[in-house]
């Protein structure tokens, strides 16, 4: 399943290394990955010994970006939140202009929403063996706000 996901890649000023990390929606750590160079034993020293891995998105957020732009060139790349995201991600493809329709109503913070209660729903079906409703009627009921 795809996955909506926020990326950083950070390239240090001074050294030959890229890192990219990669941050679910909800804001944990999906991965690390070294691009460029290899961790020479001052740099995995300073990420994992001394609390500077950014494990939690806030932490690039607050602390990176802010504080480490002598050190660091930072970019970051949105996920993409549209309707052809959510279609993919909800899985179940019936009534897909209604859907769309619906979906297009919805405020910017009710369709973050949408894209992070699709997981703890689909877990919620799994456990309950219930069937999984069209994408329209999840949409116009609200039933993102639910707790799963």
């Amino acid at each position: 399943m795809q996955q909506l996901i926020t990326s950083y890649t950070v390239k240090a000023r001074q050294a030959d290394s890229v890192w990219v990390f990669r941050y679910h929606l909800s804001g944990e750590i999906e991965s690390f990955q070294i691009l460029s160079g290899i961790l020479t034993f001052k740099q995995t020293k300073w990420l994992f010994f001394e609390g500077n891995f950014p494990a939690l998105e806030s932490m690039i957020l607050q602390n990176w970006i802010p504080k480490m732009k002598e050190n660091f060139e930072i970019v970051k790349a949105e996920p993409i939140l549209n309707f052809d995201t959510l279609w993919e991600l909800y899985a179940l493809k019936r009534k897909r202009e209604l859907s769309e329709k619906a979906f297009n109503k919805l405020s910017e913070g009710d369709k973050v929403k949408c894209f992070l209660a699709i997981k703890p729903y689909n877990k919620d079906l799994a456990k309950t063996g219930q069937s999984k409703a069209h994408l329209v009627t999840w949409i116009n009921q609200k039933r993102y706000n639910d707790e799963y």
